[in-house]
């Protein structure tokens, strides 16, 4: 999914809070192979700049939507925000987010 505004980010955030995911991480279609870029080919544009405090800090390749409400401060007041985050690393990852057009079943 593309993750590239305040108003998605928003709607995501209150679905999570509904299903009690606060605190993991979720893949979005964000990758970086020499810049970061969405699935769709757009590059991450200074825009729609909603990476967290500090991020991307290298760590990882993936882009998830992450909002780390325990235990650090440096992101407090921050809300959800982008995390560069492993592809293969599956501890405090909870899924991914999917995307489809409207109309489809």
């Amino acid at each position: 999914m593309v993750v590239n505004n305040e108003a998605t980010v928003e709607f995501l955030a209150k679905q999570r809070k509904e299903m009690k995911l606060d605190g993991h991480n979720l893949y979005v279609g964000l990758s970086n192979n020499l810049r970061w870029i969405w699935l769709d080919g757009e590059n991450v544009s200074d825009g729609y700049n909603l990476w967290g405090p500090g991020q991307p800090d290298g760590d990882g390749r993936c882009g998830t939507l992450l909002n780390y409400v325990i235990g650090n401060l440096k992101w407090l007041g921050y809300g959800w925000r982008w995390n560069d985050f492993s592809c293969t690393r599956q501890q405090y990852v909870y899924g991914y987010i999917c995307e489809q057009p409207l109309g489809m079943l």
